[in-house]
């Protein structure tokens, strides 16, 4: 369950919690075998130290479920599942009776350290989207090709941002998430994965008092805390569960087995600010502050947040006041995304595309796609001591990463031309029409690596072109393959259908229509970063890259 209440007094932290009075909860940490001093224990909201017998106590209200270690630096844990690091355990016993938990660190190098970032997995079982042949064919192999080199220069782990599974295939499809966790290990995930839950990580079929936290339970028994910490290297990761699951009935009557409409907020709870209050007590000023969460907390809508109360991002901003920067890694929106609100311009907030592209949902015979029209793939980062860290985008088709480039006038050839195009045209007036006049001699990227610190350039016949930021244009490589389909197959309007807009596309018209473009992409130090020569006409199709 995730945590609501905050205790009357302040949360215990001490250097040696066996002095305690009182404890439901105890247990040993040992290190290489042998009992480790000063770890900090948490159940979600307190927060212990282990003893110089490296055993620790603790009175809890147990109300999220778990008990876990707060990993330190240079050390790491065997795995409990073949997939997850065994940091925690869940608690098997009511508030009035005492259990036991150990936990076992094993040391390890991380002087050079690998993250990879999957999110939105969304294994759902479906025939129709044809998710697991997909993530055993094309997603999976892919991430393996991609962290391999990294194997041999330090340990890589995965930091999963939510939606490992989807509410309305839970009962639908017989995929609860314990199924999902069981097959992603069967599988054998490419490196240890530390989760945090997702809106479609909750049971839709509880509704009533207290939906949130008990709509969990399933979360809890498979992937563990509502937050919890981890440290890796010079890094403190503080991993959050951000969704406040509502669910209010009535449900979708198309829905199997779910009973309400899914609906949620972004936001915490207070007993989980309570405890990254506590948790970021114990940092030192020196580390690096990552926050992984699934809903991103700073967003490209006029809110600013998709937080329900903006005051929490506020408020956010006070714990972390100490700590010049903090990077946000989330997923959800199943679009890449990097964004810094001027209020607080100590959070730097990356929103990852998903692992799944659009949840699998590309035609058949089309390239996994984002809803932006990205790549399908996974970001990683890369992190070395006294260095700053990289994040980078590796897509499972090839390209270079960062960027697609269309030729306008190939594209407006195909939408003039394609009778599904035509009948979209008919049915959604609203949507970009790319043989519109307008776009001749034209080319645009679809940019999703856009970030503050790169600029992207174009150029012809040695000379630069104007290069303008559009907001109004659509991805056409992703309208092939998810709308124009879908519209054939069902030719009805759906408002979510209409008016698509993509907010990393850049234009610039050429001086002809035949001379070749060169796309450049440059770092805030001049230094080439990624770069295409665009060979007019350059085809459009499902196949392009």
């Amino acid at each position: 369950m995730k945590i609501k209440h905050i205790l009357t007094a302040v949360a215990l932290i001490t250097a040696g919690s066996a002095t305690a009075a009182r404890h439901n909860i105890s247990g040993t940490v040992t290190a290489d075998g042998k009992p480790a001093q000063g770890i900090a224990v948490s159940d979600g909201l307190q927060i212990v130290k282990t003893d110089k017998n490296g055993r620790y106590e603790m009175q809890s209200l147990k109300e999220d479920g778990t008990v876990f270690v707060i990993t330190p630096s240079g050390y790491t844990t065997n795995l409990k599942d073949g997939l997850q690091p065994a940091f925690w355990a869940l608690l098997d016993k009511d508030i009035k009776k005492q259990e036991t938990h150990n936990f076992d660190l094993i040391s390890e190098n991380q002087d050079n350290f690998t993250v990879l970032f999957p999110t939105d997995i969304h294994i759902v079982n479906s025939d129709e989207r044809n998710d697991m042949y997909k993530y055993e064919h094309i997603a999976l192999p892919a991430m393996r090709e991609i962290v391999a080199p990294y194997k041999n220069e330090g340990p890589v782990y995965a930091m999963n941002l939510g939606d490992t599974s989807h509410d309305v295939f839970w009962y639908a499809n017989d995929m609860k998430l314990d199924k999902v966790r069981d097959y992603l290990a069967l599988l054998g995930f490419p490196a240890p994965m530390y989760s945090v839950s997702g809106n479609h990580d909750n049971d839709g079929a509880i509704t009533g008092d207290d939906t949130d936290a008990r709509a969990a339970w399933l979360y809890r028994q498979v992937f563990g805390p509502a937050n919890y910490s981890v440290n890796i290297g010079n890094t403190h990761w503080i991993m959050l569960d951000d969704v406040i699951y509502k669910n209010n009935p009535p449900a979708n009557p198309t829905e199997l087995g779910i009973k309400g409409d899914r609906k949620y907020d972004g936001g915490l709870t207070p007993g989980q600010i309570e405890w990254i209050k506590n948790d970021i007590a114990l940092v030192p000023d020196s580390m690096q502050i990552f926050i992984g969460c699934h809903i991103p907390v700073i967003f490209n809508r006029n809110h600013g947040t998709l937080f329900a109360d903006p005051g929490q991002v506020a408020e956010l901003d006070k714990i972390f006041s100490r700590f010049p920067e903090v990077t946000i890694v989330s997923g959800h929106a199943h679009r890449n995304l990097y964004l810094n609100d001027k209020k607080y311009p100590r959070f730097k907030q990356h929103v990852f595309v998903a692992t799944s592209g659009s949840i699998w949902n590309t035609a058949p015979g089309h390239q996994l796609l984002g809803n932006d029209g990205a790549d399908a793939g996974v970001w990683l980062g890369r992190f070395s001591k006294g260095n700053k860290p990289e994040i980078k985008f590796h897509g499972y088709t090839n390209g270079n990463g960062m960027f697609r480039a269309y030729d306008l006038n190939a594209v407006g050839k195909y939408y003039k031309n394609d009778k599904g195009i035509a009948l979209q045209k008919k049915i959604y007036p609203n949507r970009v029409d790319y043989s519109d006049r307008k776009f001749a001699d034209n080319v645009m990227v679809n940019f999703w690596a856009d970030r503050d610190d790169l600029k992207l350039e174009m150029t012809q016949n040695g000379q630069p072109l104007e290069v303008t930021k559009v907001t109004d244009c659509e991805d056409p490589l992703y309208n092939i393959a998810v709308y124009v389909p879908a519209v054939m197959t069902s030719p009805k309007y759906k408002k979510s259908h209409d008016n698509i807009k993509n907010t990393h596309m850049y234009l610039a018209k050429a001086t002809d229509s035949t001379s070749p473009v060169i796309v450049t992409v440059r770092d805030a130090d001049g230094n080439v970063v990624a770069s295409e020569t665009v060979v007019r006409p350059k085809k459009f199709d499902k196949d392009m890259r």
